[in-house]
Order: structure tokens, then sequence, then C-alpha cells
């Protein structure tokens, strides 16, 4: 008897948490589906609609933006070939000019020219960036011989620099790497020719390697040929080499000239 109300009991226990746990269940979903309820009953995120042609457009600007310009400013120059223009076209006396930008090159190539047009047609400019720096130099040149360098200004320290004049007999040329040769004479047993280049303030060419040549006897009967890295005509302290190194070193050069794109003062 006693065990059968102990198993009636044990029944009703069971029972009792079995409905209590179904009650807990259904209590925790019916919280669930009402939270459900609230988050779909609050209103949606409005978005402005998306003008397409505007959008279209700014992404085709992008696309063909170009950028900035980094132009070096070569206005600085324009009093230098103002004054050239002006002495040309005054058709003074070239022999007889004492402008500080008439150099000898321009002399010599304008001096037979008869009228102001053909002096200035006869001179021709471009800008070029020898040393790197941004800033552009300005090279004047003969206009039918564009490789041959006349004068070559630059600006340092806000002045300007004559660093190049050359000539017939002392002529000067744009290599393919930015270095500079220069090619003169004085006569048969006194040539040379010297790499250079613009030193990084823009103020003066630095010698990087000279051949020469100088009489080896007082009678000048022969003439030596000679090496200086340090741009130094003396033959004490050069090095002695053979004619063929010497010819080399100009044929070498020489291959390498840069044309020049310029434009004649004529059109300045």
């Amino acid at each position: 008897m006693k065990k059968k109300l102990y198993l009636i009991a044990l029944t009703s226990v069971l029972l009792l948490a079995a409905g209590c746990g179904k009650n807990e269940e259904t209590t925790e979903r019916e919280s669930a589906q009402d939270a459900v309820g609230e988050m779909t009953e609050e209103e949606p995120t409005e978005f402005e609609p998306v003008d397409q042609e505007m959008a279209d457009q700014e992404t085709a600007e992008s696309e063909t933006s170009e950028p900035a310009s980094n132009e070096a400013d070569t206005s600085a120059y324009d009093n230098i070939l103002s004054e050239i223009c002006s002495v040309l076209e005054s058709g003074q006396d070239m022999t007889e000019t004492e402008n500080e930008y008439i150099s000898t090159g321009i002399e010599e190539v304008t001096l037979w020219r008869e009228t102001p047009e053909e002096r200035l047609q006869s001179i021709s400019y471009c800008y070029y960036d020898i040393n790197g720096d941004g800033n552009d130099e300005l090279i004047i040149v003969e206009t039918d011989d564009s490789d041959r360098i006349l004068d070559i200004y630059s600006i340092s320290g806000g002045e300007y620099v004559h660093v190049a004049e050359g000539w017939s007999r002392n002529r000067f040329f744009l290599l393919d790497d930015n270095t500079i040769f220069n090619s003169g004479s004085s006569g048969a047993m006194y040539t040379n020719n010297e790499l250079f280049e613009l030193s990084a303030d823009a103020s003066e060419l630095v010698s990087v390697g000279l051949y020469f040549t100088y009489p080896k006897d007082e009678e000048m009967y022969e003439a030596g040929f000679y090496y200086n890295g340090d741009g130094v005509y003396d033959v004490a302290v050069s090095t002695e080499i053979t004619e063929a190194e010497f010819s080399a070193f100009y044929d070498e050069c020489t291959s390498r000239v840069v044309t020049l794109d310029t434009e004649t003062l004529r059109e300045y």
C-alpha cells in the first residue's frame, strides 16, 4: 500500500514538472514572437533616389581629368629673350653691340643677315631641365644647326647665370644623358673634347672628363693626346692616351647628341 502511494506521488511530481517546463517554453516563444513583431512594425529607412545622370557625369570626369601640370615657370627668362630680340630688330651693327646677352655665337650667326626678320629667324631657343631639379634652363641655338648650342642660361640663387657660351670653334652639345659635350680648338696642336654636368645648384658646368692634345716638343712637330678626369688642362697631371682613344671619345659623344625642339625668335 505504501509502495502504491509512493508511485502516485512520484507520478504527480513528474507531471507537474513537465507542465512547468512547457509553460516556460511557451512563454519564451511568445516573447520572441512579440520582439519580431515590434521590429517588423517599425517604419523602413527611407533613401533618397540616386541621380544616375549626375553619378555617370562625376565618374566620367574622374576618369578623364588630367593631373595637375608641373611645368616649370620659364617667364624668368623673358628679359633675356626680349633683350636679344630688341637688338636683332634694331638693325645695329653686331660688331658694335655691347648688350650682355648678345654672345659671340649670336653675333657670328646674325652678323651677315641683311634684315631684322632674317636675324630673328636665324636664332632659336628652347627650355630644358638639364640637371633634373625641376627648373628649366634657357638654351639658345642656331636655327639651321639646332644641335649646336650657342648659349645656356640658368637661374641660381635668384640670378641669371651664363653657364655656357659657344661659337664656331668652341661648340657645345646636349647629350642623351643630359651631360654637355664641348669640343673646341685653337689649332692642330690644341684641341679639347670635354664632358660636363650642370651642377645641382645650376651655377656652373662641372667637368667629368677632359681629352686634349698638346705639343710634345717645342718645335710642335708632334701632338700628344691626354686625359684628365678633373678637367685640368695640364700635361703634368694628366694621363697620356692614344690617338685612337682620343678619337673614340669624340665619336661616342657626337653619336649621342640630342636634337632640340626649338622655336625661332621670330615666333617669340
